[in-house]
């Protein structure tokens, strides 16, 4: 488990943790500083969970919530045909069960891949 993990678990017990995971894993979560803001939060996450999310990580803005279960592999031609369709990160790696930080790394490979409009003239 590394560290942002072993805060989720020790904050929200692991059950809420793997929960928050499940929902959001992956990916940058906006926590406002007051429960009363927290509005999208309690759609996204229901009552219970941003209730606790806001009490221990209000404040911080946005945290990032790391996924919980490994080992996913994801291919880039999916990456590339969702972000062809405008999805954003964040939309792509829910979908597709990885992070953000994979689905950046799929696009810059993606890029690195392609001529460049120098390598053809």
């Amino acid at each position: 488990m590394n560290r942002t993990e072993t805060i989720l678990v020790e904050r929200l017990g692991l059950e809420r943790a793997e929960r928050l995971a499940a929902i959001a894993g992956g990916t940058t979560v906006s926590v406002p500083a007051q429960l009363a803001n927290a509005a999208r939060l309690r759609a996204f996450l229901g009552d219970d969970l941003a209730t606790l999310v806001v009490l221990h990580f209000g404040g911080l803005g946005r945290v990032y919530v790391p996924r919980m279960n490994r080992g996913s592999r994801v291919d880039a031609k999916v990456v590339l045909r969702l972000s062809r369709k405008g999805w954003s990160a964040s939309r792509i790696a829910r979908r597709l069960g990885c992070s953000e930080r994979t689905v950046h790394k799929k696009r810059a490979q993606i890029r690195a891949s392609q001529p460049r409009k120098d390598d053809l003239t």
